[in-house]
């Protein structure tokens, strides 16, 4: 039964620590996002769990859900549906909307901007990954089963050179 819990848990820390890596980079054009406010509700509700691909803007069509870096704050990713394209030559640009918004958005965004375009969205899984990246989420889902898993090993270990001491310290011909 220890075994078991213990591989869980390995497995549970390799999938996190997985999961935290694709939200801070892209890989192979895919990239995760949390979805943190209601601007494309009800298509898709804030704490959703995003999947994005990047495709050539060129391909990008009115309304597809992409996620970019909007030119007036580059520190933050947004998530709006195209309402207008243009393509001319080299240049792509767009016009987004969330769907919940009363307005299209103020800037036109080139094509460059774009991270990528909404593969899927899962509700609420979002959530669960903003708390593994907070402090008390490190700490549940990675310090405390990491811990377990050091002391585990301890105990075995300990357990080991009690039985070897133990045993080299028998005489093969002594009785009792």
């Amino acid at each position: 039964m220890k075994k078991i819990i213990r591989n869980i848990i390995i497995s549970l820390l390799l999938f996190f620590g997985m999961m935290l890596f694709f939200l801070s980079n892209q890989f192979g054009g895919f990239r995760l996002f949390i979805v943190s406010s209601a601007s494309m509700e009800p298509a898709i509700p804030t704490g959703s769990l995003l999947l994005t691909r990047y495709i050539n803007p060129k391909e990008l069509q009115i309304g597809d859900i992409i996620t970019f870096i909007p030119p007036i704050n580059n520190t933050e990713f947004v998530t709006h549906r195209i309402t207008t394209t243009t393509h001319q030559e080299n240049l792509s640009t767009f016009i987004t909307k969330g769907d919940n918004n009363p307005n299209e958005d103020l800037w036109i965004l080139a094509g460059g901007g774009i991270v990528g375009k909404v593969i899927f969205a899962i509700p609420l899984l979002g959530y669960f990954f903003s708390f593994t990246q907070s402090k008390i989420g490190i700490i549940f889902l990675i310090l405390l089963p990491a811990v377990y898993i050091i002391v585990d090993e301890i105990t075995k270990i300990t357990k080991l050179i009690k039985n070897r001491h133990f045993s080299s310290n028998k005489r093969p011909n002594e009785s009792f």
